[in-house]
């Protein structure tokens, strides 16, 4: 029977057995009185759940003292009673009064009741109130004096917490002939019995499944992707969505009259009222003439790529990239459920996905949108302080995502440098450090400080205000092709919502305006409403009417600054200027719908602007803040104070965050991934711009090594192992936690490599032109007055010069004898081999200008055979300015991860990993260890009275140790464990696990027995327990298994969902109107010699040509290759081949060409071959796999293996491959 509940409260639920018989008596929401019959005895069972209120408790036990008082019969009384009898049942709190226990004690001997005895923790619920970790002895089982009688031996044992903050209590009424009746039920069966072990090993498996089926539930619920399923995190991932639950809760909303609604229903209409205004339309019908000036930035090319037809594999891919755990729409289905029927649902999904970009329409309930209100602060009480998130269906993500793919790759080309939000290859870091030099600028900068000024602007609730006939003229404005209009306005106009007020719809709102948050495409079609506010900017400054702020002659003038609805213009101090942005302003939120809010915006002065023109440009603005002092995408604007005190929010968040964990009691593996994953992030924003002070470090690294080693929050422990020590890397037997400082120069690193590779992007720019305008980063000095993001870009700079050498163009630059250009093992420059020597020698004299390569005469002339063969490896890109590469990348990339043991190995949870790392580094509370560190203990071992109490001697040469390990039959080392130190013992058993001669169940089980024995001792020494040998490896054994079936289950899952994903690498066939060649390269290290095939093909899959060539001498595969794509293109080229898409087996030799900036070290090779595919028009090219290549591949190795040498170019396709051609052309129309 289920009581329904009042409020907000939760139901009470009462089940039982078809064999027993259940009278209700009596219910209400919180008590159940029940008189039960089974197996020939009646009782009476009232089943309480105590109010939380003091008023609440005395109705409740003025009610159970009425049934009391007239109940004779047996009868139990269990519960959640929400109350204790005295201060001894709560720990972790001031002390109550006497008096407040009075009412609970009193209903108790009215009752005439007496609580069972109990087995186990008996403080029952656990959690954290004003900060600080509480248990209660509030779940438990009474029985009055007939109870007793009847049931002598009954009894409450308190399980373990699983999925919630209390503890399950199980009552037992052990009557003698329920106890005879229990052993007749068990009696056909004995221990011997065949059918026995299977049975408790089959019960076994069903329950491990179940444990895992309800943490996946909970790790679902949570959205956490920190903790690894399978390793008991249910209770914290179930904690993890209370938490959520309780921080999301709207408990009431105050209406327009100001009058507090706390029903969900007159809630909903508020929100529902709150979103019909603010998603009504209020266009202009003057949109065109906005964009009167703005030029179409959408090639034919562009548009050609944007209306593709969509492929089956497309659709597919996209539905795989959502992730699983994503908040579902109001279907309830989120990407996991598609994933993982897609062989089923797939086809279907294809279909309708196709029809849209077929027909320009999908049903409208793909649209119908739930939104999610997150609450802003506390406590949120107007529809301001929450924040509205779409929860779109994954059918409409399908299609977004896909209209995203094509979207994305064209911003950075139709989108100005001056926003970077969404923009591939544009950090948000940018736009911080040009926002800090411009502030730092207005207060240090002679001029600057005198003649301009800063306005950070706030859009109030932009995303929901974008009209949408403004968005559909602004992209017929810039050229986007009709049908791709369509596909978006369609998206975009046929969305409805309804509200979610504590997880139940309220209402619907047919909406008129607005981009959702949450919906794929917003962020971008974003971008591009405010591109036409920056393209009006940029007229003005053309016109001379702004001026924007410049470092320098030759440095960009900068008067704006858009991430996302963040902006900072930048303008001179006076009313001129001023007027004008604010009438661009004014039309812009005209025709957009967009409001700028002004108390919310503020003006940053130049240090010397005088006071009565701060007063004008106020009035003209209307905003009247002033600034400099805030913060700008979450990072402070200027460092002009104390940067400890600037930064002490980071502190202050980790030990929020801390204060919060401590409450869980993690295992040291949970702790472990929280402070990679979750402690280390929170700082990292902050350290990619600028460098933290050493304080900083300091109270960071404290607060970390705090709560890796303490249990509670402010009860310090004794730190085991430094955390400098900590910080070494696991391949070296450590943690592998970051040293902050070290982490933080890799990131500042970033910055530098940035600034070198990308010398046009805005921000290189801004900085050159402010610290080095006549010379490059490497030389740049401090300078005078340099702001804190400088400081900081040369204190990583320090660490980059250490891994770079340069990159040969055309030499030019390069000093042979002094700038390190060869690289063995780290950079260097080349020995000397003559005594006399051209000092000004430069590396492009040493390159033949005719071939572009190096001369050889010359280099012997000047180098030892040694450096002759380093320099010999490069390939000069002659003619293009020389650069820069990373040396411990084999890429040449600079990575913040190459600027920065076998127990790891272990299968087996990850605490105990831990606790194994801690035994070997003497970081466990052994009593050798305590004395060794200043404590004073008794040096014995507590078990077998030994002097002498050591890691080794616990877990190895103690003899209840002894005792376990040979009761496990695990293989005894041959001088025993006893006879060899604590790192022998622990490379025997990591040699025993990895030997297949031993079982596996012995191999698999050593990390859990040397768990539990170190519990034992603990339980030995701090409750008095004692377990045999027997027991304790029987309960390995079993946690063993366990762990390792649910791992297996979550791998097999994870293999079979990786399966999935997996893009069918086989032949496709190019677009309409397209050719497709396919290059296949096979080179014999042993002959030097390297066979080269082509074959092109059409969209239909019919061959038009294909080639074969032979190659001698060819030094190595990477010279193959280019070798072979050249030839290809300038084949193509010769037979006035176009619209190619080339494909080669080759992802870096790709990179080079397509994304030369992740590839320096192939940059000679990337110039060479797009001037090579230059010559062609409307090319591609591609990386692809062996199987989709195959043709060409079978070709090419015709050269090497069956010695074809002769070459030939031929129409159709070869004959002893045409079954192959034909199995691909029809597997690629199919």
């Amino acid at each position: 029977m289920v009581v329904d509940p009042i409020g907000l409260s939760g139901r009470l639920a009462l089940m039982w057995k078809r064999e027993v018989s259940v009278e209700v008596k009596f219910a209400d929401k919180n008590i159940i009185d029940c008189c039960i019959r089974y197996r020939g005895q009646c009782f009476f069972v009232t089943f309480v759940y105590g109010e939380p209120s003091q008023q609440g408790k005395r109705k409740v036990w003025e009610r159970l003292m009425r049934l009391g008082a007239g109940r004779k019969e047996s009868w139990g009384l269990l519960g959640d009673f929400n109350d204790i009898l005295h201060n001894g049942e709560k720990i972790g709190v001031p002390i109550r009064g006497d008096n407040s226990f009075l009412d609970f004690a009193q209903m108790i001997q009215v009752c005439e009741m007496k609580e069972l005895t109990g087995f186990g923790d008996s403080f029952t619920w656990a959690g954290v109130r004003y900060k600080k970790y509480i248990q209660c002895k509030l779940d438990r089982c009474f029985g009055n004096k007939q109870w007793r009688n009847s049931f002598q031996n009954s009894t409450q044992t308190f399980m373990e917490r699983l999925g919630s903050d209390h503890r399950p209590v199980m009552s037992r009424r052990n009557d003698r002939g329920s106890m005879e009746q229990s052993q007749r039920d068990w009696e056909p069966i004995d221990s011997g019995h065949p059918l026995l072990g299977v049975c408790v090993c089959e019960l076994n498996t069903e329950i491990n499944k179940a444990f895992q089926e309800e943490e996946e539930f909970w790790v679902q619920k949570s959205r956490d992707k920190w903790l690894v399923v399978g390793d008991n995190n249910t209770s914290f991932f179930h904690a993890s969505v209370k938490a959520c639950r309780q921080q999301n809760h709207l408990s009431k909303l105050v209406d327009d009259e100001g009058r507090d609604q706390s029903s969900l229903p007159q809630m909903g209409k508020i929100a529902t009222y709150y979103f019909e205004k603010l998603f009504s339309s209020s266009a202009s019908n003057e949109v065109m003439g906005f964009f009167a000036s703005l030029a179409p930035r959408v090639s034919e090319n562009m548009n050609r790529k944007l209306i593709w037809e969509v492929t089956d594999e497309e659709v597919r891919s996209v539905v795989f990239s959502i992730k699983q755990s994503s908040a579902p729409g109001s279907d309830g289905m989120n990407g996991l459920f598609f994933q993982e029927y897609w062989g089923i649902i797939g086809m279907e999904i294809v279909k309708e996905v196709k029809a849209f970009f077929s027909t320009g329409v999908f049903p409208l309930e793909w649209n119908f949108t739930q939104i999610c209100l997150i609450p802003k602060i506390t406590n949120p009480t107007s529809m301001v302080d929450l924040r509205p998130i779409s929860l779109c269906s994954v059918l409409y993500k399908i299609v977004a995502k896909i209209l995203v793919s094509g979207i994305k790759p064209l911003l950075e080309h139709i989108v100005s440098p001056n926003q970077s939000a969404f923009v591939p290859e544009r950090l948000i870091s940018d736009n911080i450090i040009i926002a800090h030099e411009m502030i730092h600028g207005l207060r240090t900068h002679d001029h600057i400080s005198k003649e301009f000024m800063a306005i950070k602007t706030d859009m109030s609730k932009a995303y929901d205000r974008i009209e949408w006939n403004y968005l559909e003229g602004l992209m017929m404005a810039m050229g986007f092709h009709a049908k791709f209009r369509e596909w978006i306005m369609f998206c975009v106009r046929s969305v409805s919502y309804t509200v979610l007020i504590n997880g139940e719809e309220q209402g619907k709102v047919l909406p008129g305006r607005g981009l959702r948050q949450g919906d794929p495409l917003s962020p971008f079609l974003f971008d591009l409403c405010t591109e036409v506010l920056s393209h009006q900017l940029n007229e003005a400054e053309r016109r001379g009417e702004i001026s924007g702020i410049r470092f320098s002659a030759d440095g960009p003038a900068i008067h704006h600054l858009f991430f996302a609805d963040d902006s900072l213009l930048l303008l001179k101090a006076n009313e001129e200027e001023c007027g004008v942005v604010c009438r661009i302003l004014k039309a812009y939120e005209l025709v957009s719908g967009q409001m700028i809010s002004l108390t919310k915006s503020a003006i940053t002065f130049g240090s010397k602007v005088e006071d009565g023109m701060k007063v004008k440009i106020k009035e003209i603005s209307g905003i009247t803040n002033e600034g400099g002092t805030g913060k700008y995408l979450g990072l402070p604007e200027c460092f002009s104070g104390s940067k400890v005190a600037m930064l002490q929010y980071i502190h202050e968040k980790m030990t929020a965050r801390f204060q919060g964990w401590y409450a869980f009691f993690l295992s040291t593996g949970g702790k472990e991934v929280l402070l990679k994953s979750v402690a280390m992030a929170m700082p990292v924003f902050a350290m990619s711009v600028f460098k933290l002070p050493k304080t900083t470090c300091k109270m960071l690294t404290s607060a970390m090594a705090n709560f890796w080693w303490n249990a509670q929050d402010g009860k310090n422990k004794m730190h085991w192992v430094s955390w400098d020590r900590m910080c070494l890397d696991k391949k070296d037997g450590v943690m592998g936690f970051k040293d902050l400082e070290k982490f933080n120069q890799a990131l500042l690193a970033k910055q530098g490599w940035r600034l070198l590779m990308d010398p046009n992007s805005l921000c290189a720019r801004v900085i050159k032109s402010r610290f080095y305008p006549t010379g490059d980063f490497l030389d740049a000095k401090i300078g005078s007055r340099p702001s804190y993001a400088w400081r900081s870009m040369l204190f990583g700079r320090e660490l980059l010069v250490k891994g770079l050498r340069s990159n040969v163009g055309s030499g030019k630059s390069i000093m042979v004898w002094t700038d390190k250009w060869l690289f063995d093992k780290e950079p260097l420059a080349p020995m000397r081999k003559q005594t006399f020597f051209n000092v000004n020698l430069r590396v492009c004299d040493l390159i033949n200008t005719q071939t572009g390569s190096w001369d050889r005469e010359k280099l012997e002339e000047v180098f030892f055979p040694s450096d002759i063969e380093l320099i010999m490896k490069m390939k000069p890109a002659f003619g293009k300015e020389d650069s820069y590469e990373w040396v411990h990348n084999i890429w040449g990339v600079y990575s913040v991860k190459s600027g920065y043991c076998q127990v790891w190995s272990v299968n087996t949870t990850p605490k105990i990993k831990v606790f194994m790392w801690k035994a070997l580094s003497n970081a466990l509370a052994v009593s050798e260890e305590c004395i060794a560190r200043g404590m004073k203990v008794d040096p014995r071992c507590q078990r077998c009275g030994d002097d002498g109490e050591s890691i080794n001697h616990v877990l190895f040469s103690c003899p209840a140790a002894s005792l376990v390990w040979a009761a496990s039959g695990f293989p005894f080392p041959q001088r025993g464990f006893e006879n060899r130190s604590l790192f022998e013992n622990f490379s025997y058993l990591l040699s025993i696990g990895k030997d297949s001669r031993v079982p596996k169940e012995l191999r698999q089980v050593f990390p859990w027995i040397l768990w539990m024995l170190w519990k034992n001792k603990n339980a030995f020494s701090f409750e008095g327990k004692d377990y045999a040998a027997e027991n304790t490896v029987a309960k390995c054994r079993e946690e063993a298994t366990r762990w390792t079936e649910i791992t297996g289950v979550a791998k097999a899952e994870e293999a079979k969902r990786n399966q999935c994903k997996k893009v069918d690498s086989t032949w496709r066939a190019p677009e309409r109107e397209r050719l497709k060649c396919n290059i296949g390269i096979s080179w014999c290290r042993k002959t030097n010699l390297a066979g080269m095939g082509w074959i092109v093909r059409t969209s239909s899959g019919d061959t038009v040509l294909h080639s074969r060539r032979a190659f001698n001498g060819v030094s190595s595969l990477m010279e193959a290759k280019r070798l072979g794509l050249i030839w290809a293109v300038e084949s193509m080229t010769s037979l006035k081949l176009h619209n190619v898409s080339f494909e080669v087996e080759d992802r870096d030799l790709v990179a080079s060409v397509n994304k030369p900036k992740s590839c320096p070290t192939l940059r000679a090779y990337g110039e060479e071959l797009k001037e090579v595919l230059n010559c062609s028009r409307e090319w591609e090219l591609e990386s692809v796999s062996r199987r989709a290549n195959t043709v060409a591949f079978k070709i090419a190795r015709s050269v090497t293996e069956q010695k074809r040498y002769q070459s030939y170019v031929a129409q159709g396709s070869p004959s002893w491959l045409r079954s192959l051609l034909v199995e691909e052309g029809l597997r690629s129309r199919g």
